[in-house]
C-alpha cells in the first residue's frame, strides 16, 4: 500500500499521512490477513458503532472480492452517513434498536449461531423482506433465508489482533522511514485517534522495535544515516530511546494497552457521538480522526518551527 505523507498547509510543522487515499483508510491494510486459514469464508460479519470506519473498508473489500460485508449498528432515527456508504457498496446492514454496542454484538453472534450448518430451524427461517446477498437493511430480531450458500466469520471490534498489530506495526515503520527520507529526520511526535486501539498499539510496537535498546535514529536503514543532520540524538551514545513521542486521542473506550514513558493518551472532551466541527482541506472522519487533528493542532499551535508532528488520519 503506497504512503502519502503531506504538510499541512495551515499550521508550520504538522504533517499528514493521507491514509484517507486507501480505499476503506489504514484498516484495509488488515483484512487479507483475517481470510489467509478462512479460504471458503465469503461473508463478513461486523458490529460497528455508526461512526465506525472499519465497516467501510470491510464493505469496500467485500464489494472488490465477490464477497457480502453483513454490518451490525445500532438503529437511528437519521441513518448515519457511513451506514449509507455501506449500503452503497453492496453491505448487508443490519439495525439494532438500543444499540449499545455489547448489544449489537450479542445480535452478530445470534446471527452467526442461526448460520451455523446443522441448525434445526436453518431450512424454516421467514424473511422480512431482504434477501441475504442483496444489500440493504434489516431490523433485528430478524428472520432470513439465504438464496446462496454464504460460509460467514465474525471479526472482531476495530480487527483487533495480534496479527492486525503486527501489519500495522509494519507499516509504521515504513511510514516513519519514509517521512525521514522525506523530510530529512523522523517524526517527533505521531498523533492518531484512538478507538478499538488497534491503530496506537501498532505504531507503539513499531516505534519500540526501531528504538531497541539503542537510539532511535539509529534504528533507520543505514543508507539514510548520512541524511540525518539535527536529527541525531544527544540520547544515542547512552543507548537510551529518543524522544519519538506518540499520542493518542481517545474518542472512544478507555485505552489501557500502553506502559511506554513516550506515550501520552488524552481523552477528548465531548462525547463519543459528537462530530468536531474542525474544517480543513482533506477528508477526515468527524467522529474519530478529525477530533484527533482538532487536539494536535491545539496542542503544537506554539512549537518551535524545526519540530515536526505526524497525524496518522485513518479514513
Amino acid at each position: 500500500m503506497s504512503i502519502v505523507i503531506e504538510k499541512y498547509k495551515n499550521q508550520p510543522g504538522i504533517y499528514v499521512l493521507r491514509d484517507d487515499l486507501l480505499p476503506g483508510g489504514t484498516k484495509s491494510i488488515l483484512i487479507d490477513s483475517l481470510l489467509v486459514n478462512n479460504h471458503d469464508v465469503n461473508e463478513l460479519v461486523y458490529a460497528s458503532p455508526c461512526y465506525g470506519g472499519f465497516q467501510i473498508a470491510l464493505s469496500i473489500y467485500c464489494k472488490n472480492n465477490n464477497k457480502k460485508a453483513t454490518i451490525f449498528c445500532a438503529k437511528r432515527k437519521i441513518r448515519h452517513p457511513n451506514t449509507e456508504i455501506c449500503i452503497q457498496n453492496g453491505a448487508n446492514v443490519v439495525e439494532v434498536p438500543y444499540g449499545y454496542l455489547s448489544v449489537i454484538e450479542k445480535h452478530a453472534r445470534e446471527y452467526l449461531r442461526l448460520r451455523e450448518p446443522g441448525f434445526p430451524h436453518t431450512p424454516s427461517l421467514q424473511t422480512k423482506g431482504i434477501i441475504l446477498g442483496a444489500g440493504g437493511v434489516l431490523e433485528a430480531p430478524f428472520h432470513f433465508v439465504c438464496l446462496a450458500p454464504l460460509v460467514p466469520l465474525k471479526i472482531a471490534f476495530g480487527a483487533n489482533s495480534p496479527e492486525s498489530i503486527n501489519i500495522i506495526a509494519s507499516r509504521a515503520r515504513r511510514v516513519i522511514e519514509t517521512f525521514h527520507t522525506t523530510y530529512g529526520k523522523p517524526p517527533d511526535e505521531i498523533w492518531c485517534a484512538v478507538g478499538s486501539g488497534t491503530l496506537i498499539s501498532g505504531i507503539i510496537q513499531a516505534v519500540a522495535e526501531m528504538q531497541g535498546a539503542q537510539c532511535f535514529c539509529q534504528a533507520l536503514p543505514t543508507w539514510e544515516m548520512g541524511h540525518m543532520g539535527d536529527a541525531s540524538c544527544s540520547k544515542g551514545s547512552e543507548g537510551g530511546a529518543c524522544p519519538l513521542k506518540i499520542y493518542g486521542v481517545q474518542v472512544g473506550k478507555e485505552f489501557n494497552g500502553s506502559q511506554f514513558p513516550n506515550v501520552t493518551i488524552l481523552v477528548y472532551p465531548k462525547p463519543f457521538e459528537y462530530a468536531s466541527k474542525l474544517k480543513i482541506d482533506f477528508p477526515s472522519m468527524p467522529n474519530y480522526d478529525l477530533k484527533a487533528f482538532e487536539l494536535c493542532l491545539e496542542h503544537n499551535k506554539n512549537s518551535h518551527d524545526n519540530k515536526k508532528v505526524l497525524f496518522w488520519n485513518v479514513l
